[in-house]
């Protein structure tokens, strides 16, 4: 018999893979970004969140350790992104089992100071930043685990600007009638002058 718990967290788990694959396909087909540079992106935004949470209750020397923390998680993040390059080169697979349990893990902890800015009012403000910015590193953990997208040459806005541009020029080409020079009347200097 399986184990219930062990069931919904693999449950849970799927579906957060399900999202974080979709969140790199749309990323990587907008940006022509990989991965590593969303899930650095969102360790930059967790970073400011909780440094705001930690200041604001006077836990001054939480932020540096915070920042610090996401600056090594996004340079692992770099190192991996350029293992899974390699790996896909010689056709292997890369996949750091770590990743699999710190997601969670942070997600958990952005639940537990939820929770204790909801029972406790005075410090919502701080305990919410604080749940924010650990929500958002537990996704981004999420994030490097999702296939990796190789980085695209071109983002959307290149792609519209390029496919729409031609349509326009040809539509514009076909609207407008060929430049031809309009009969005018010239008249001289004397016949200006009388």
């Amino acid at each position: 018999m399986e184990n219930p718990i062990f069931r919904a967290y693999q449950k849970f788990d799927d579906e957060m893979m399900y999202l974080a694959n979709k969140a790199v396909r749309a990323y990587n087909r907008t940006t022509g970004g990989t991965n590593a540079k969303l899930a650095n992106r969102i360790l930059s935004g967790a970073a400011i969140f909780e440094s705001v949470g930690f200041i604001n209750r006077k836990a001054y020397s939480m932020a540096p350790l915070l920042i610090g923390l996401s600056h090594f998680s996004q340079t692992v993040n770099s190192n991996e992104e350029k293992l899974e390059e390699s790996a896909q080169k010689i056709n292997c697979i890369y996949k750091n089992s770590s990743r699999e349990f710190l997601g969670p893990i942070w997600l958990g902890i952005s639940t537990l100071h939820a929770g204790i800015g909801a029972s406790t009012l005075s410090p919502y403000f701080s305990e919410s930043f604080i749940a924010t910015g650990h929500a958002l590193r537990g996704l981004s953990y999420y994030i490097m685990r999702a296939d990796y997208k190789k980085p695209r040459k071109t983002n959307a806005w290149q792609r519209a600007k390029r496919k729409y541009g031609r349509k326009m020029r040809d539509t514009i080409k076909g609207l407008s009638p060929s430049p031809q020079p309009s009969p005018a009347h010239y008249t001289s200097l004397e016949e200006t002058l009388i």
